[in-house]
């Protein structure tokens, strides 16, 4: 399973990073450019985003994407035309919801 973070650098360096309990490979880049997005997600299981924005172009064509992790609206109309959803968590302040676009097509935002 290949975990893609980001945009670790946006997070504190004491923050510390729980490894997930299975079998994965993780690459944590400090900063990804709106030119960059594409490639990195491209063969990723899960992404974690703190500032990155995911358009649908790119959710549409991550076809093992399984999970994304973000504190920003994602691109969540892309998910419609996927055979295999990925579920997504989006997190705001202290609340986490979990948006599926079968559950929550109001969370993409224009122009995603």
């Amino acid at each position: 399973m290949k975990i893609v973070f980001l945009d670790r650098g946006t997070f504190s360096p004491q923050t510390t990073l729980r490894q997930p309990q299975f079998s994965h490979e993780m690459l944590l880049h400090e900063s990804t450019s709106a030119d960059e997005v594409a490639q990195r997600v491209a063969d990723a299981d899960i992404v974690v985003t703190n500032k990155v924005k995911l358009p649908a172009g790119v959710i549409a064509h991550a076809k093992k994407l399984r999970l994304v992790r973000s504190q920003r609206r994602i691109g969540l109309a892309a998910l419609s035309a996927r055979e295999a959803q990925p579920s997504v968590v989006a997190t705001s302040g202290d609340t986490e919801r979990l948006a599926h676009q079968s559950q929550r097509p109001d969370s993409c935002s224009p122009g995603d």
